[in-house]
């Protein structure tokens, strides 16, 4: 599951894809509308779906695994509804997080949970990435950042290094010049 690209916009309702990236802001895609606009940062807060947990009794827990059990447990224990009360909710969400902080995660974090769970699997964004892929593509990330290196380097070789020195010669040959 890569959610790396999908954010939670504050003031905007449901989820959102990272479609480019402006020093003032961003471009995003609306799930819900399917449109593309650009939305400052200055009057918005962008929170990456991939760096949000869950409050636990012991210790938080990602969101994608979050994610990850609701699916799992989908045919055998369907997500409740929205109008459901909130003791529903809890019961829910001590099915799929046994040991999950109800003092700190509130009945609307369960039913936005809930929500984007939804919108993710009619985006199809919910598939599970095989271990092997994951680990391939992190392995290829520092190779990469290598090879981008060696070209700043190579790069930098390439360059004469007595440039700057006929250069300054002709400017030092101008300030003699000038003042003889």
């Amino acid at each position: 599951m890569n959610l790396k690209e999908i954010v939670s916009i504050s003031g905007l309702s449901g989820l959102h894809k990272i479609v480019s990236q402006r020093g003032d802001g961003l471009i995003v895609h609306s799930f819900d509308d399917n449109k593309s606009r650009f939305v400052p940062n200055r009057t918005h807060i962008f929170t990456p779906l991939e760096g949000i947990t869950l409050y636990t009794q012991t210790d938080n827990i990602e969101l994608t695994k979050v994610l990850a059990e609701m699916k799992k447990q989908k045919d055998t224990n369907p997500p409740v509804d929205a109008k459901a009360s909130s003791d529903q909710h809890k019961e829910y969400m001590r099915s799929i997080v046994a040991d999950f902080d109800d003092e700190k995660v509130y009945v609307s974090d369960i039913k936005k949970l809930i929500k984007w769970y939804f919108i993710l699997e009619t985006q199809g964004l919910l598939v599970e990435e095989a271990p092997a892929e994951e680990e391939a593509a992190q392995e290829k990330a520092p190779a990469k950042k290598k090879t981008e290196k060696a070209e700043k380097a190579e790069a930098t070789e390439e360059k004469p290094a007595d440039k700057k020195k006929p250069a300054a010669k002709a400017k030092a040959a101008k300030k003699g010049g000038a003042d003889e």
